[in-house]
């Protein structure tokens, strides 16, 4: 895939890749990947210049790093957990999984 206007990344931290339009579906636009992974974008954030087989080049940018404390976790680590806590959660998944309840 070539593109009239080969764009580079905004700095080291950014990654793009190209793409054809290939088609519509309902409400998405069918974005194709030169080694033809589909991705399906939402097809009012699609300029309405670009045509059916024109190139698309999309781009990547981290804003910041992710930091894995900024969000809390929602269920406990299984290593903070006592060993007498890990027997019973042991316990109970494996009831669960030989009795077939929820």
């Amino acid at each position: 895939m070539t593109s009239s206007k080969p764009q580079k990344p905004h700095s080291s931290m950014d990654y793009s890749i190209e793409t054809i339009l290939d088609r519509l579906e309902d409400d998405k636009a069918v974005l194709v990947t030169p080694w033809g992974q589909e991705i399906f974008w939402p097809q009012k954030d699609i300029p309405p210049s670009i045509e059916l087989g024109q190139t698309l080049q999309l781009f990547l940018a981290i804003e910041k790093p992710a930091v894995k404390e900024t969000a809390p976790p929602s269920k406990p680590e299984i290593n903070s957990l006592s060993s007498k806590e890990q027997n019973i959660i042991a316990k109970r998944v494996l009831e669960e999984l030989l009795n077939g309840s929820t």
